[in-house]
């Protein structure tokens, strides 16, 4: 994976920024004016693995469900596993 990621997905602009501290991810979505950075880094399994938490940012439904997709395709553009997490025990991933 490249260090500096930005691509466009769906309404989305995207921009992962890997390793900014140890095994910590700059991850920030934008569409139109609405921005927000979201915590993201490699989880602990034999496979790179990212995870990314979305259920603590107060995001609308509707985020949620127009990011899940767009990260994962992010992640695998990049030939890695993602698990987008909603809740602390559910998730979406691309394995």
């Amino acid at each position: 994976m490249k260090n500096e990621i930005v691509e466009v997905i769906g309404n989305w602009e995207i921009s992962l920024i890997k390793n900014v501290h140890m095994y910590t991810h700059a991850l920030s979505v934008k569409k139109g004016e609405y921005q927000v950075s979201i915590p993201c880094e490699d989880l602990p399994t034999s496979k790179k693995t990212l995870g990314i938490w979305l259920y603590n940012l107060n995001l609308s439904n509707k985020h949620i469900e127009e990011l899940k997709p767009a990260l994962l395709e992010l992640a695998t553009k990049q030939n890695v596993l993602c698990k987008v997490y909603v809740s602390p025990e559910e998730y979406v991933s691309n394995e």
